[in-house]
This record gives structure tokens, sequence and C-alpha cells, in this order.
């Protein structure tokens, strides 16, 4: 990254207008550490499988799928397309990156439902550090968060994020 390192990356897109039924036009990104045992650096939908549909909608322009307009033998062209299935859950999609971290990192999560939110986060003593926002977020729109670690010792964080869903923490690391 930034021109050093030896990374790999996935991207995974979904044209919506090819599925049967016409859907949002989805993404993943992911990026590992090759020199690192193929740590992973950064996944849009962590904890997904990696031959899994995406899930991330986009949230402006679009992704079109283009046929090659190679002239040879071989050439030859495939768009899989399938119909996504919103899962019954109605729980947010939610990380931060980069995780550990040594001056800020970006909180950032989305609802598949429109539904009422708090987000904050806290020492590993359970003590507030700081309070980002309460209100109602909006059905598939990403909201992100700038979490500034700023005189914070080095340490272990918690963002918590509370829904009338439920809540999630994600445990963040400061790295001075």
């Amino acid at each position: 990254m930034n021109g050093s390192g030896n990374y790999g990356f996935m991207l995974t897109a979904t044209d919506g207008d090819l599925a049967a039924t016409k859907t949002s036009d989805e993404f993943r990104i992911k990026i590992w550490d090759k020199n690192n045992g193929d740590a992973v650096v950064y996944d849009k939908e962590l904890g997904i499988s990696d031959d899994a549909d995406p899930i991330t909608s986009l949230g402006g322009g679009s992704i079109v799928i283009h046929t090659p307009n190679v002239k040879t033998a071989s050439s030859k062209s495939s768009v899989a397309t399938s119909t996504i299935v919103p899962d019954a859950l109605e729980t947010p999609k939610y990380l931060n990156y980069p995780n550990p971290y040594n001056d800020k990192t970006n909180i950032s999560f989305s609802m598949e439902k429109e539904q009422s939110f708090s987000l904050e986060v806290f020492d590993v003593n359970g003590a507030s550090v700081r309070k980002f926002d309460v209100g109602v977020a909006e059905a598939g729109k990403l909201y992100e968060y700038e979490f500034a670690a700023g005189s914070l010792p080095e340490g272990v964080y918690f963002a918590r994020l509370v829904t009338s869903s439920g809540v999630k923490t994600i445990k963040m690391v400061l790295r001075r």
C-alpha cells in the first residue's frame, strides 16, 4: 500500500441490471498482506466467505459489466447472475478499518431496514470515550465515522452500536 509491501486483493461486483429481478449494484473489496501469512488488512464484508455474493450496495454511481471486445478464437465471456435474497435477520453490517490503528480509524455500518441507533466508544474499563451519534439509520445507507485517537493511551477500545435489533461491539486496537 502506498507504494510498499506485497498485497493481494479481490474485487467482486454484481451488476444488478443483469439479475433476473433487478437489484442494486453491489460490491466487495478484500486486501491481504502476502508477506504476513495472507493476513487480511481490509475486508468490506469481514467474516463473509470469499465465494459469497457481495452484499454491500453501491452508494452512488453504478456497476456495468461489459463483455470483452477481443476477436480471437479463444476469446470467451461468462457473466454469472444470481438472485440475492436479503437475510431474514435485520442485523447491521458493522466494521472498523484500519484495525489495529495508530492515529485514527473509521467506523462504518449500514442497516437492512430503517431503525434507531446509537454509536459510542468505550475503553477497557467501560468508561465512555466518545459518543458519536444517536438517530434513525436509513435502510441501505452507509454511515461512516472517523475516530481520532488524539491523546488516548495505547490499548483496546470498543465501539458499541446499539440498534432496535440488538447490540454489536467491535474491538479496536490503538497502537502508538
